[in-house]
């Protein structure tokens, strides 16, 4: 970080910080601060690095929307969740007005707004977020891994309430075959997906089939690793 902070400084001196140069130390400088869990300071060197090139009438570009976006992180390891909805918001309408939205990271980025609409209680909002990126990742033909599982689940547990409860558990079989193709079904993410598993299928008057399901799920909570199949004994 001292090194960051000498250049800034000389930077500054010499008339740069205002160049393209300049914004990307700012930007590491931000993201020096950031990996010492210094989020306001790097909030600071952000929003420097931003007016900059508002200044310059190039927020729009890849750079700028990426300084857009850490703060949104920024915002959102700080718990504002409202700037951080509306910094996400930003990126996603600056991506969809150039066609780059439908896109792995824009999926990505659709996936972390819905997280922070979903926290902010906002349900139809994530909804449309989830669904958005779901939509991002099957054009990008990458729709797998552990991400992708806990958007299905996400989107799933949201979509749930308004399905009946075959419907629901289809969905939530969905994202649980890609936890599974994702070596990941001994994780968090994996055991609250069980646990939703689990009511489903009390809903749908399963009962055998919802006590494996939370019996399993139970394990994981105390400590022991999650079976691969919720249908078996």
């Amino acid at each position: 970080l001292p090194e960051f902070q000498a250049g800034l400084q000389l930077f500054q001196e010499q008339g740069l910080l205002a160049s393209k140069e300049g914004v990307r130390l700012l930007v590491k400088a931000a993201a020096a601060h950031e990996e010492l869990g210094q989020f306001e300071e790097a909030i600071k060197e952000y929003k420097k690095a931003r007016r900059i090139l508002e200044i310059a009438d190039n927020l729009q570009s890849k750079l700028g929307m990426d300084i857009v976006q850490r703060l949104a992180d920024a915002y959102y390891e700080l718990d504002d969740l409202e700037s951080s909805e509306a910094h996400y918001t930003e990126v996603r309408d600056a991506l969809q007005a150039n066609d780059s939205l439908i896109t792995e990271s824009g999926g990505a980025l659709l996936r972390q707004l819905g997280d922070v609409q979903a926290e902010l209680g906002a349900q139809f909002q994530a909804l449309a977020s989830y669904r958005k990126a779901k939509e991002a990742w099957e054009a990008s033909d990458c729709l797998k891994g552990i991400e992708a599982a806990s958007l299905l689940a996400n989107l799933a547990t949201l979509e749930a309430e308004e399905l009946e409860p075959e419907v629901a558990l289809a969905k939530f079989e969905e994202a649980r075959k890609i936890f599974i193709e994702a070596d990941a079904l001994d994780t968090e993410q994996a055991t609250d997906l069980l646990v939703n598993i689990g009511t489903q299928q009390l809903r749908a008057e399963q009962t055998e089939a919802a006590v494996r399901s939370l019996r399993k799920a139970l394990d994981f909570f105390e400590g022991e690793n999650l079976v691969e199949s919720i249908d078996g004994a």
